[in-house]
């Protein structure tokens, strides 16, 4: 057995250690396999890149999900004159639509006729013998909420007579009367009407929003659809973007530049959503009877409006 080698001095380890260096080394293997696979995936997480940037719904390198806040406000527009609006006949021709007169108003059209609406549980709903009524605009511009606009294009006036039970028999409300209820000693006739609001498409409605983006990195990016920034300039708030409309089937049909608010009518949102109020209501509300289901116009519709922020920094409403 060797004896084992002597210590080497302190001082030598340390000038090993002072004086010791390293220096990078290149090693090529040239082969066409191995090339091949390592630009295959280069090239992959290249497009991976591209792709979640240009063409998906998400924004690359976000650390959070982009925020917007819509609002907006509501004009007459051509509620009263119908100027402009369009009224498709029965047989595919297009006319002027006459708001002091509209077809649905008119006598013995088919949507003053009676219909029932049910729900399937038994409740039923009736629409009968109904007229029109023209109101103001500040009537037919009712109520905004945060994520809700409302415009009537049916209502209903009701009302009520009360006659002490105790009284001589009144003709127009007794115990013999239709849609009576006995009420704490009393009789209580009520009385429905049906009125179809006058030209509710014509109301022109204004959208303004803003939204806000975080990505990786601590960058951020904000703006409205009213400011007048450009990202280009440097700008990283108050950055107007270019507005694209879109309908249902994902065409753009309204393009709104930097600084300007989103006009749309009622007329063209319906449009634009595949939305007839002269067509019968959805085949999940089931008529009664004999009587067919009542149309859109009575029962109202809904249209969702949404939006998308996409990476490459404009908003798009669809």
């Amino acid at each position: 057995m060797a004896p084992p080698a002597p210590a080497s001095p302190w001082y030598l380890d340390i000038i090993d250690v002072v004086c010791t260096f390293t220096c990078p080394r290149d090693i090529a293997i040239v082969h066409y396999k191995i090339g091949g696979v390592l630009w295959f995936f280069r090239l992959l997480i290249f497009l991976y890149v591209i792709f979640d940037i240009v063409f998906t719904e998400t924004s690359y390198m976000l650390v959070s999900q982009p925020s917007l806040l819509m609002g907006g406000f509501a004009y007459p527009g051509t509620v009263q004159s119908g100027t402009g609006q369009m009224w498709t006949l029965a047989n595919g021709k297009e006319v002027p639509y006459n708001a002091s007169n509209p077809h649905y108003c008119e006598t013995g059209n088919p949507y003053s006729d009676n219909f029932v609406w049910a729900d399937g549980s038994g409740y039923t709903e009736p629409y009968n013998d109904t007229k029109c009524a023209a109101l103001e605009p500040n009537e037919i511009i009712q109520m905004s909420l945060p994520t809700s606009i409302f415009y009537p294009t049916f209502y209903r006036q009701f009302d009520h007579l009360t006659v002490p039970m105790a009284d001589p028999a009144d003709p127009l409300c007794g115990a013999a009367s239709t849609n009576m209820k006995e009420i704490f000693g009393s009789y209580r006739c009520t009385t429905q009407s049906n009125y179809y609001t006058v030209n509710p498409e014509g109301i022109m409605q204004y959208f303004a929003f803003d939204f806000y983006m975080q990505h990786a990195g601590g960058s951020s990016l904000g703006g409205a659809s009213y400011s007048t920034g450009s990202m280009y300039d440097g700008a990283t708030s108050n950055v107007g973007v270019t507005t694209k409309i879109k309908d249902q089937n994902g065409d753009v049909v309204s393009t709104s530049k930097p600084g300007s608010y989103i006009k749309l009518k009622v007329e063209d949102m319906l449009q634009y959503a595949n939305v007839d109020l002269q067509e019968f209501a959805p085949k999940d509300s089931q008529g009664s009877g004999a009587l067919p289901l009542p149309y859109n116009r009575m029962t109202g519709a809904t249209i969702q409006v949404g939006s998308r922020v996409r990476d490459i920094r404009s908003l798009t409403l669809s």
